[in-house]
């Protein structure tokens, strides 16, 4: 719990616990589940609101309506790491 509060992991977090923040979910690709980032959506082509995704993993091409989350203040952190330190 200490590290979690500390001010650098509180102020990379606060966005999570605020109800006027909201961003960008990542997409899966729906042939081999490979991830695509909410900056690689952001940065392929868009028609009426779809992005035309090529995947990096199996190279196939489709189409991805992103979908948003919002803060909220009941959200739970949880940062895991296995080496003692939080970098």
């Amino acid at each position: 719990m200490k590290e979690l509060w500390d001010g650098g992991h509180f102020n990379e977090l606060s966005y999570f616990w605020d109800a006027e923040k909201e961003w960008m979910l990542p997409c899966k690709c729906v042939f081999c589940d490979g991830i695509f980032s909410a900056d690689e959506i952001r940065q392929s082509p868009e028609i009426n609101g779809e992005f035309s995704l090529v995947c990096d993993e199996c190279g196939a091409r489709q189409s991805c309506c992103p979908k948003y989350a919002r803060g909220d203040p009941r959200n739970l952190a949880l940062i895991g790491h296995w080496d003692g330190s939080s970098e």
